[in-house]
């Protein structure tokens, strides 16, 4: 029995001890660096074969909604700069990305090089101008720009959730088109898959939602919606990406035992 009590505490002090680390304001920051740093050394060999356009396009344009998000809600309400990095970290990584899938060989059609610059442009200015009114507008008149920066970005959040969710397609499409992954690191998506799986649980400890509070007016449905709307868009599309990231892993070793058994198939002899 005492074997067993001891083993309780044990369990129960680890179990703290992550928990208090995972609050720690800058854990989800070095999580985050620590799985995109990974894919640096695919794109020193000056490639981005197997790398799809569309599908950096469309996270860069959920990244960029929620850094606007996050900067707002850093300068306008002091929000540690621990659950802000992250965010200004995927941004970046899925910048970086869409300029290397640009610049580097194999290089797309002119067509769909302009049009993806074109539509990451426009996106910027809708995410960012809205904030930037309000933020540069006497405090008398940032309600109104409040109330229509809420409305426009209670569009944008959804639409960058189908952005991450549709990105898996256009990157499997070409994974399973090619036989090697390219400057697609293997070891960057476990990384990648592993860390936002960890970060999607981080987020609810870090920012929190007034469930009972709220609960007095929705309920249900709504109230989930309501969740999302305010603080769980960001759990949730990084959950969304570790899903995403799991289903290319999987994708690559798929084809990769495919090789692998084409290749030790004996040869029919006529």
């Amino acid at each position: 029995m005492m074997t067993s009590t001891n083993n309780d505490c044990t369990n129960d002090s680890v179990l703290n001890i992550v928990i208090s680390r995972l609050r720690h304001p800058h854990s989800s920051a070095a999580f985050t660096f620590t799985s995109l740093s990974s894919v640096l050394s695919h794109l020193s060999r000056a490639s981005s074969a197997g790398i799809s356009l569309a599908y950096v396009l469309l996270n860069l344009m959920q990244a960029t909604e929620h850094f606007a998000l996050g900067f707002y809600l850093f300068i306008e309400h002091e929000y540690d700069s621990g659950d802000f990095a992250p965010l200004a970290l995927v941004c970046v990584y899925f910048l970086g990305l869409f300029i290397a899938c640009i610049v580097l060989p194999p290089h797309g059609r002119r067509f769909d090089v302009m049009t993806a610059v074109s539509a990451y442009v426009g996106w910027v200015l809708i995410a960012f101008l809205p904030i930037w009114d309000y933020m540069s507008s006497p405090p008398p008149y940032r309600r109104s720009f409040f109330a229509i920066s809420s409305i426009l970005h209670g569009i944008l959040i959804p639409l960058g959730t189908i952005f991450g969710i549709a990105s898996l397609f256009p990157q499997a499409r070409l994974l399973r088109s090619r036989t090697d992954p390219g400057a697609v690191s293997v070891l960057a998506l476990v990384f990648q898959t592993a860390i936002f799986a960890l970060n999607a649980g981080y987020w609810p400890l870090r920012v929190t939602f007034n469930w009972q509070g709220w609960s007095h007016r929705y309920h249900g449905l709504h109230l989930v919606l309501l969740w999302y709307i305010i603080t769980g868009w960001v759990t949730f599309d990084t959950g969304v990406f570790a899903i995403v990231q799991g289903s290319l892993l999987a994708i690559v070793k798929w084809q990769a035992s495919g090789a692998t058994s084409a290749e030790t198939e004996p040869l029919l002899v006529r």
